[in-house]
């Protein structure tokens, strides 16, 4: 299953990015994604050490790629981390630090607006799926449920489609 996601994302990266280093950047971040993805899932830890690839290869890759956007990489950091570190605070240990600093990493790679679509996609995409989990009876109230796998997989859509989403999301105000 790992070998057929990680293929798969990295076709559609491909897609994405032509050049030889921001394309092997990206695989780096997809990499990560995708065992974070399935360590959390299993052990409901995050590494820190992926975390901080993530977080180097998105101030890397923005230094080389987009060094006016610097600032914005920088908020992008400190929104996702303010947010999350928040929800952390007031969900008294039902969010992890792990997400936390996942969500501030990210944040390096997206900017302000895409860590705020991520951070959106990840709370619908988990919302909806724990509503079914539940639902089916398959999690039960009071099981846990990692967070990092719609952390991850929200990152991924958000990277890949970020101008497609903001203009679906602002012609559903142009009538």
């Amino acid at each position: 299953m790992a070998e057929f996601l990680t293929g798969t994302a990295f076709a559609l990266c491909a897609l994405h990015f032509k050049p030889v280093l921001p394309l092997a950047m990206m695989f780096v971040l997809i990499s990560c994604l995708i065992l974070i993805s399935l360590i959390d899932y299993k052990t409901q830890i995050i590494p820190d050490g992926l975390v901080g690839v993530i977080a180097v290869s998105g101030g890397l890759y923005n230094l080389l790629y987009t060094p006016q956007d610097v600032m914005d990489m920088l908020l992008g950091g400190a929104v996702g981390f303010a947010v999350m570190l928040l929800i952390f605070v007031i969900s008294s240990g039902g969010m992890g630090g792990g997400d936390v600093k996942l969500s501030a990493a990210v944040g390096l790679w997206l900017g302000v607006e895409g860590t705020l679509l991520f951070l959106l996609l990840a709370f619908i995409m988990g919302g909806i799926i724990s509503m079914l989990l539940l639902v089916s009876g398959v999690k039960s109230k009071g099981d846990a449920i990692p967070f990092g796998p719609f952390l991850c997989f929200a990152a991924f859509v958000t990277i890949l489609y970020q101008p497609f989403l903001f203009n679906f999301y602002w012609q559903l105000f142009l009538f």
